[in-house]
């Protein structure tokens, strides 16, 4: 009985990896609502591994000749840590699973995507920009698409476009030439996501790069501020101006590990704030400031050596 079990419930299993593989691939959108879709999913993946461990247990117990129910209760736990490796080989499995079926359809998808952000209607040019952006490298083929939509009168398509281009990170000199001429953008946030860009490119030798960078740290939305973080953290020292509103983020409970290594590769400018942070009444805090400290110390002696 629990083989049939067992093997029903694997079918459903792969049937519902592949449906979610669709729904991933129909949400790509860089927003909250997609990382609660993605999360949501990750969630269901570890429960049905832990339906699987259990069945996969009962099977085992099973078939061994046991006298009466009180041995099989008593042999079960012992069933359980014989096959502790099977929750993890069915998560990977069916999330590898789910993973491969959004990529195929994302591939597929990615020749509408592009001809949306020229044709599309409004709302779908912008969808069309935000699902590049969640993409990264996997939408590399629509950066000449997004650089052209970085002219665009509509500001929202010129941000999610410049915000894309800098989550593709291509290498093409074009590209940061191209964005240099959104830090004169007459909408505030598309200058900011241009500085952001322009980092993450490698091109932040412009001065309006900083400020652009210092102003998505100001601003309220979390993925503005984790990609003023990223773009601070590719700076480095450049980005010292930035180093008091990293501190202000050292407790945030998604962007705080990282505001403290981008102050760890700023280097001694940092030293002071990241001696402060040791003071800190959160411990995690605390502690990732002492490795960003050592990381300094570590960087300097290298240099020490090296001069």
């Amino acid at each position: 009985m629990f083989v049939d079990l067992l093997y029903g419930w694997l079918g459903v299993r792969f049937a519902l990896s592949m449906v979610f593989g669709v729904r991933a691939a129909n949400r790509l959108r860089h927003d909250e609502t997609s990382r609660r879709a993605f999360a949501w999913m990750g969630r269901f993946h570890l429960a049905g591994a832990a339906v699987t461990w259990v069945l996969e247990a009962l099977v085992r117990v099973d078939a061994r000749p046991l006298a009466g129910p009180l041995a099989q209760v008593l042999v079960f736990p012992l069933m359980l840590l014989f096959t502790c490796w099977v929750p993890v080989v069915d998560a990977l499995g069916f999330m590898v699973v789910s993973g491969l079926v959004a990529i195929i359809l994302v591939r597929w998808r990615l020749a509408r995507y592009r001809d949306e952000l020229i044709l599309g209607e409004p709302e779908q040019r912008v969808q069309a920009a935000r699902a590049c952006e969640f993409l990264g490298r996997m939408a590399a083929s629509a950066v000449p698409e997004l650089l052209e939509v970085t002219t665009d009168p509509d500001p929202e398509l010129r941000f999610r476009a410049v915000r894309a281009v800098g989550s593709i990170r291509p290498a093409d000199p074009e590209a940061a030439d191209r964005v240099r001429k959104s830090l004169t953008d007459s909408d505030p946030r598309v200058r900011s996501a241009a500085g952001c860009t322009l980092a993450m490119l490698g091109a932040g030798d412009h001065p309006a790069v900083v400020p652009g960078v210092i102003a998505a740290l100001k601003a309220d939305e979390d993925d503005m501020r984790d990609a003023g973080v990223r773009a601070a953290w590719k700076l480095g020292p450049a980005a010292a101006p930035a180093i008091d509103l990293l501190v202000a983020l050292a407790d945030h409970w998604k962007l705080g590990r990282a505001a403290i290594e981008a102050l760890a590769v700023i280097g001694e400018p940092a030293a002071p704030a990241l001696t402060r942070l040791r003071s800190h009444p959160d411990p995690k805090v605390q502690e990732a400031a002492l490795g960003a400290l050592n990381h300094i110390e570590m960087a300097a002696a290298e240099e020490a050596v090296a001069g």
